[in-house]
Formats: C-alpha cells, sequence, structure tokens
C-alpha cells in the first residue's frame, strides 16, 4: 500500500484552470489529463471499462433480490402473478444517458474504489457542487477514519419557475395523481376518434411501435416507415395481415393527439392488410380505477420495504442519496403511473391474440416494454421479437443484465423477448460478449439504414466546404456541441456552409447561436449526407454511424461530465474532441488535403429484399 502522499484532493469540474493543489495526490473525477502524475477518473473508466460495466450488472442484480426481512424487494413489488413493478422501475432500466445520470457517478465511484485500495489516506478533499456525491464520499470517509473536507465551487443559477417546474417541486404521490388525471384527459381525442376494429381472426403480425417522427414516413398508405423501412410494403406485398400499435409521442409534426388521431385514421383508410391503433385509444375508466389500484398496492409495498432504512451498502459506499429520487419516481410518481397505464392498456389490448401470433416491437429496453412482454406470457404470445433498431453504445447501460437474469427460470424471472432482433453483427457479438443467450438472437436487415446500401463514398473530392451538424436528442447536449463550434475562430466559420439537422425531439432555438449562420434543414439523412464533407456529432447521437457508414469523415464531440456514451466509440478512423481548439485542427486538417478516402466500413445488414427478416417471421413452427 503506497503511504507517501497523504492528502488526496477530488476535483469534480470539467474545467480544470481554477485548481491550485499545493501537496498530495489529485484526481480529476470528469476530466482527462496529459500529466502522469493526476488521476483521471474518465481514463480509468475506459482502461477498466468490462469490468466496472459487469460490477454495475451485478449491484444491480443484487440490489432488486436484496432481502429485507426474509423477502426479496422484486417479490415485495409484485403486481401480477408473473411481473414486478421492479422491472419497469428506472433503477432497473439503468438510462445513463437520459433519465438517470447520476448512474455515472456511481462508475466513477466504482473506479475510484478500485483505485484508492493500493493508497492510505489520512484526508480527502472534494471540490464540487453535487451534494449528493459529497454525502457518499463524507460516509465513506466516516467508515475508513478518513477526515473529509467538501469545498462547493458551484454558482447559484436563476430559477424561472414554469408550470413544469413546479409540478416537479410537488410530492411524488401528488405528482403520481395529477399525471394520471393529465394523461386521461390529454388522450381523449385518442379514444374518441380513434377505431379499434382489430381483425384478430386474420392479423399474423402485431407491431408495437412510436406515433412519432412521422414527416418521414408515407403517411397515406404506410408502405415506408423512419422505424421499419420498407419491411410494412414486404408484409402488405407478401398479403400478411398486421395489426400496427402505435405509442403517440408528441413532435413538431404531431403537436397535439387530435391531430395524432387524424393520422390513424387516414392510415386506415385504404389500407387491406394492415389496422392501424394507438395504445392509448383503449383507455377507459376501468382501466383508470385498475392503475390507482396498482398504484395503492405499490405503495403498501413500499412501506413494508422501508428502503430509506434498509437500503444496502456496496462495498463502503452507500449510493441511496443518488438512487433516492429513481425509487420514489419510479413506485410513486409520474413514471410509476406512466408505467402501469402501459401495462393495463397492454393487457387491454392484446387480449385475444393468439400463441401463434408475432409481435414486434422497437426495442430500447425502457419500462413500458417490460410491462408489454408481462403481458405476452399472460396471454401465452410466445413469437416476441425486440428490434433493436437503432445503433448500440457500449456504455448505454439499459442494453445490458447480469448473467444470472437469464438464468434464473421462476415466475418472476426478468421478461425478455423470443428473440432479439440486431441489425449488425458488431451489435452481435457485443451482446454475446456481455452473455446474452446465444439462441435468443438473430440477425437481421438495419431497415432504418437500407438507403446506405445504394449510397457510399469511397472517395471525395472537396469543391465546397460543407460541415453537417447533427443534433442530440436532449437540448442540454446540443447546447453544448453548438458552443463548441461556435468557439471556432471566425475566418474557418466564415469558410464553411454549415447545414444543422435538428433531433425530431428538439425544441431548441438555434437563434441562440448567430455566429454561426446555420442553414436549418428537418430531411432525412438520406438526402443530406450526400451534400456535405465532414460530419460533427455529439457523443451520444446514433446518427454518427449513418455517416460513417456513409463513408464520411466523422467527428465525435465528448462531453466529459458523462461516459463515452458514443456508438462509435474505439473506431480508429474517427476523431474524438473535447474542445474547439481539437475541433480546428481536425477540420483544417481535414480540408488541407484535396481528396479524402475511406475505407468500406458499412457496419450494418443492408438488402431490401429482407430476406433475414423474411426467414424470421415466415418460418414455420
Amino acid at each position: 500500500m503506497n503511504k507517501t502522499k497523504s492528502h488526496l484532493y477530488i476535483w469534480d469540474y470539467p474545467d480544470k484552470t481554477q485548481i491550485k493543489i499545493p501537496f498530495g495526490k489529485l484526481i480529476l473525477w470528469r476530466s482527462i489529463s496529459n500529466d502522469k502524475n493526476i488521476i483521471s477518473i474518465p481514463s480509468l473508466i475506459e482502461k477498466w471499462s468490462d469490468s466496472l460495466k459487469n460490477e454495475y450488472l451485478d449491484w444491480i442484480y443484487k440490489l432488486g433480490n436484496f432481502k429485507i426481512r426474509n423477502k426479496k424487494i422484486i417479490n415485495y413489488l409484485r403486481i401480477r402473478s408473473n411481473f414486478s413493478a421492479w422491472w419497469f422501475s428506472l433503477i432497473f432500466e439503468k438510462s445513463n444517458f437520459s433519465k438517470s445520470k447520476y448512474i455515472d457517478d456511481i462508475i466513477r465511484i466504482l473506479a475510484f474504489k478500485k483505485w484508492i485500495k493500493n493508497y492510505d489516506f489520512s484526508i480527502i478533499t472534494l471540490y464540487s457542487s453535487n451534494k449528493k456525491l459529497s454525502e457518499i464520499i463524507r460516509n465513506y470517509c466516516l467508515k475508513k477514519n478518513i477526515a473529509y473536507r467538501f469545498i462547493n465551487l458551484g454558482q447559484f443559477s436563476k430559477i424561472n419557475f414554469n408550470p413544469k417546474k413546479i409540478f416537479f417541486l410537488l410530492p411524488f404521490y401528488m405528482r403520481g395523481f395529477f399525471w394520471l388525471i393529465y394523461k386521461s384527459l390529454y388522450s381523449l381525442p385518442l379514444i374518441i376518434f380513434s377505431k379499434r376494429n382489430k381483425k384478430k381472426d386474420k392479423n399474423e403480425f402485431i407491431f408495437i411501435s412510436y406515433l412519432f417522427n412521422m414527416i418521414n414516413s408515407d403517411i397515406d398508405n404506410f408502405q415506408n416507415s423512419s422505424y421499419w423501412g420498407n419491411l410494412p410494403l414486404k408484409l402488405n406485398n407478401d398479403k400478411k395481415y398486421s395489426t400496427w400499435i402505435h405509442i403517440y409521442v408528441k413532435d413538431k409534426y404531431l403537436n397535439n393527439p387530435y391531430k395524432a388521431s387524424k393520422i390513424i385514421e387516414k392510415l386506415n383508410l385504404n389500407n387491406k392488410y394492415q389496422t392501424h391503433l394507438t395504445l392509448f385509444s383503449f383507455l377507459n375508466i376501468k382501466i383508470i380505477f385498475k392503475v390507482l389500484l396498482d398504484w395503492f398496492k405499490i405503495y403498501k409495498r413500499l412501506k413494508l420495504i422501508n428502503i430509506s432504512k434498509n437500503f444496502p451498502l456496496y462495498k463502503d459506499f452507500n449510493f441511496w442519496p443518488l438512487y433516492k429520487y429513481d425509487w420514489l419516481d419510479s413506485f410513486i410518481g409520474n413514471n410509476c403511473i406512466d408505467n402501469l397505464l402501459s401495462l393495463s392498456l397492454f393487457e387491454e389490448a392484446l387480449k385475444g391474440y393468439k400463441e401463434n401470433n408475432y409481435l414486434i416491437y422497437l426495442l430500447e429496453n425502457q419500462g413500458w416494454e417490460l410491462s408489454l412482454l408481462s403481458v405476452c406470457r399472460k396471454f401465452n404470445i410466445r413469437k416476441t421479437i425486440g428490434f433493436s433498431h437503432a445503433t448500440s453504445r457500449y456504455w448505454d447501460l439499459r442494453n445490458f443484465y447480469d448473467l444470472r437474469e437469464f438464468s434464473f427460470r421462476g415466475d418472476l424471472s426478468l421478461p425478455i423477448p423470443n428473440i432479439l432482433a440486431v441489425n449488425s453483427n458488431y451489435v452481435l457479438k457485443e451482446f454475446l460478449r456481455f452473455g446474452y443467450p446465444k439462441e435468443k438472437i438473430k440477425l437481421v436487415e438495419a431497415l432504418r439504414h437500407l438507403y446506405l446500401n445504394k449510397n457510399t463514398i469511397l472517395k471525395q473530392r472537396f469543391n465546397n466546404k460543407i460541415l453537417l451538424v447533427l443534433g442530440d436528442y436532449e437540448d442540454k447536449n446540443t447546447n453544448y456541441q453548438l458552443s463548441i463550434l461556435e468557439n471556432l475562430p471566425i475566418e474557418i466559420l466564415n469558410d464553411l456552409k454549415i447545414i444543422f439537422k435538428p433531433h425530431p425531439a428538439s425544441k431548441l432555438n438555434s437563434n441562440f447561436y448567430p455566429d454561426l449562420k446555420m442553414e436549418i434543414s428537418y430531411k432525412p439523412l438520406s438526402e443530406l449526407l450526400p451534400l456535405v464533407n465532414i460530419v460533427y456529432c455529439g457523443s451520444v447521437t446514433s446518427a454518427s454511424v449513418d455517416a460513417f457508414s456513409y463513408g464520411l469523415k466523422v467527428i465525435v464531440l465528448l462531453d466529459q461530465k458523462i461516459l463515452n456514451l458514443s456508438p462509435l466509440r474505439n473506431f480508429e478512423e474517427v476523431s474524438f474532441i473535447i474542445d474547439s481548439i481539437q475541433l480546428k485542427n481536425v477540420i483544417l486538417n481535414f480540408f488541407s488535403k484535396s481528396i479524402y478516402y475511406a475505407s468500406p466500413r458499412v457496419i450494418f445488414e443492408l438488402s431490401e429484399e429482407l430476406p433475414l427478416w423474411k426467414k424470421l417471421l415466415y418460418k414455420k413452427s
């Protein structure tokens, strides 16, 4: 054990300019350094990535199976004979890229725990504005008899109150109750104007999809879809009947439920082989009371669990301060109501379907998907296919489970699809590497990316300098991305034509960046990629894989505040940058050459005839 440095400083800010350490050891919690005497937690995470990832999955498994008075948490939260509310919780979902960003801090703590075991410090000083992190480190120091200091360098931001912020200040039980009322009233147009003429006797295939980003879908006959490509057309041509149950998500194109109901009505007008419904068209008073009963049942169970007093330690660390919000939202708040609604609505929607029906859904491992799969178990719908439609990210923890989840065969076992359909060999190998059962995973065509089959380039000449900026799902990430771009020297910005494609869910006002003089475009990538030379993405943007597969130069901005969530992580031909200086250097170097050569690198399965999908769906059981 190394006892040469008794004082440890932890710096929890991306900005390193304020650091003044007189003596001792320095750890950067969220940033990288080239100084060998400084420890970087992000660097340690990448060095020990597989180990830390498996350790977190192990911890989540143990948490769900933790016993309080000889009964597992999973069993306390049983709400159906074959389903526990634990499965749809935010804690089990592990959405570290969006809903539960605190998970990144837990991964950092796991790396810190692994590193510090070789040292013996007498005092730890944390520079941070994160009071929850401070509480965890302070409790660790108390257990280890280490002196602790917390220096808060955070700045107070002006609070602007609006109805949404006021809602989230309410107690969780009030949020849950008001959310149920809101969702019921908001969905009235979907209930009133949607017809539910299900052809159960004919429909062999049931699809669960999102009614979102329909501007890039065929809204007349639904022959092509932004999620499903030309699969609907192939099914129609083969005279296969299908039911499409859509989950409406508000966007700029369908900005209210009435418009959504009109789209559904239009899709059903001239479509012999398809029936289109919305999930919330099944909502009624009976389901609302059913949700309330489930909600009260969970609330009573929470009293028995008393998690704030019984939350287990993980190797000297108490993570409860970080998990508290997600626990309450998952089992009392609006997130709980959303998932209970999905459970009851699927129970109503899937009544009467038979064992030989195929059910195919868009797999993102969100709470509603686990509810759906439990309903399929209940109705003995065994041919369930989860289609991993987007690109998979190494650090997107939603996609991965502890190996013991797959081996348990009890009535409260993890609901997983009968088949996991993936769109590339690269993703297939990653799932298998982390223990997904080989017999339950199949390779299929990448329906959203079929345009790449005809439109890849291997050599590019520069007649114009055109940069495509791909926005992120979260506006906060896109703001950071654009701020780095705006800091480029003005002569570089003036030399570039910039096209900005926002994410369909974005509400960002690009006028906040007047110096960028961007052309805003909502055209599909298949039309934009042929127009540009170079593509600039955030670290979470899945469309970066499209640009990479197309053959373009791709620049990915790594946000040091989060894990490396890029689907192109470890791809050598991609340029990863952390600031505007590095961005400038990559752009200048790229355009200093007259020709850009790209190696063949389409990673998706591409065939417009969809032989792999047909083999999967038309297989006789």
